[in-house]
């Protein structure tokens, strides 16, 4: 009886833990003691809780949001097998080269939470293509402070593709480096650093440098983020091009967005997006719905076949000038 009331209350205790860790990065400093009285995470709020993230994590709310669709049937699952391994399979059936086979297992050597990122500190994962060779990658924390991630890609004649990045995530600013597929005789890949700092508790701004060997142009981009509540406001502008990103929650069940994207080198080439995701807990159904100037409009749709231990995806994208359609199906066993 006691070791079942330790367990109810350690599960509580990650519960509140993880909300508090949700909220980290919209609390400023004068509203942390209203959040929580725990005095280990306002420890942790007081370090991190300014941190605006890096530079790639802006393009998380489109990517949450957008719905990713597929052509043909595929069928996934993914469990653990311990607490430290993570096994994963997916068949993708369709027509032609479709057809492609997948397995990937994921093995976490240190199973705590990072206090901001919620991340293991340590995991290494495989991916094995039927068609594509395989994939290994490594994430590793090696301070609070300092994150260290690297991939690469083998096919039959060899390495295909690299790329190593370091993350540094100070009190109120990230500071990150991406070195991608560089070989310096060759003049191939890029490196790439950027640095974001919160402003204040509503504003974040910062930039991204692309640097290319050999006697491609470089590339300095800037890029903003601005939050207003439910409301985030997201800008990114360089040489070449501009976007803009709006998106809206309201009641933590739908979220609309719009994005507009415009290249400056290129006449008639402003490519508008409307997107929306509506999420049911209680029917354990996700909807995600977007049209864009190009004349394409993609729906994904999931939904739990409670008793049933796995989900439905249905997938559909439609180019309403043309009638061009592809469909898809997918299975989920948990």
């Amino acid at each position: 009886m006691g070791n079942t009331h330790s367990n109810q209350k350690t599960e509580n205790e990650k519960l509140k833990r993880n909300l508090v860790l949700k909220c980290i990065n919209y609390v400023g400093e004068a509203h942390q003691e209203e959040l929580t009285d725990d005095s280990a995470k306002i420890d942790v709020m007081k370090n991190f809780g300014d941190n605006p993230g890096n530079v790639s994590d802006l393009d998380k709310v489109e990517r949450m949001t957008h719905p990713v669709c597929f052509d043909g049937f595929r069928i996934m699952s993914n469990r653990f097998v311990n607490p430290q391994l993570l096994l994963g399979n997916q068949l993708q059936m369709g027509k032609g080269s479709k057809n492609r086979y997948s397995f990937n297992f994921t093995y976490i050597c240190d199973t705590d939470l990072h206090p901001l990122t919620g991340d293991c500190l340590s995991e290494y994962f495989v991916h094995m293509d039927s068609r594509s060779g395989f994939y290994v990658g490594m994430t590793k924390y090696l301070s609070d402070r300092l994150r260290f991630k690297s991939n690469m890609s083998f096919i039959s004649e060899g390495l295909q593709h690299y790329q190593m990045a370091i993350d540094h995530m100070g009190r109120d600013y990230t500071w990150s480096c991406v070195l991608s597929d560089v070989v310096p005789h060759q003049n191939t890949g890029y490196f790439v650093t950027s640095y974001l700092k919160r402003i204040t508790k509503r504003l974040d701004l910062g930039w991204d440098l692309l640097v290319q060997p050999g006697n491609k142009p470089n590339q300095l981009s800037f890029v903003g983020r601005y939050t207003l509540g439910p409301a985030v406001l997201l800008a990114t502008l360089n040489s070449k091009s501009t976007k803009v990103t709006y998106a809206h929650t309201f009641n933590s069940c739908v979220r609309v967005g719009t994005q507009i994207n415009a290249n400056f080198k290129k006449k008639n080439s402003v490519l508008a997006k409307l997107y929306c995701h509506l999420a049911r807990p209680q029917y354990t159904l996700n909807f995600r719905g977007a049209i864009d100037s190009r004349c394409f409009i993609s729906v994904t749709c999931d939904k739990h076949l409670y008793p049933l231990p796995m989900s439905l995806i249905l997938s559909a994208r439609m180019n309403y000038r043309t009638f061009c359609t592809i469909y898809g199906v997918g299975i989920v066993v948990e």
